[in-house]
């Protein structure tokens, strides 16, 4: 298999996405959005062409950008508007 990188990185074959997940955008939610590993893979699913929003309180993450609300998964609020998106996947 061919080596593949996002945004200059290397990915490994785990991270690899599937030809067929290419071919169509899927509507992403990512919590913990601003931290480290949220906020690369947020960048990365976002060059790639899909549909990404995150969600984040900020306790530890810096990590801004308009793709990331703020928001605390221990809101019930939050999460009503999180699982009621219509997600394709919830990371």
């Amino acid at each position: 298999m061919a080596e593949q990188t996002v945004s200059g990185a290397v990915l490994p074959e785990l991270w690899v996405v599937d030809q067929r997940l290419r071919r169509r955008s899927l509507r992403i939610a990512i919590t913990g959005a601003a931290g480290l590993q949220g906020s690369h893979l947020g960048e990365a699913l976002l060059e790639l062409g899909h549909d990404v929003w995150g969600v984040d309180n900020y306790s530890r993450g810096s990590y801004r950008d308009n793709w990331i609300a703020k928001g605390d998964l221990r809101d019930q609020m939050a999460v009503q508007r999180l699982t009621s998106g219509n997600f394709d996947v919830v990371f």
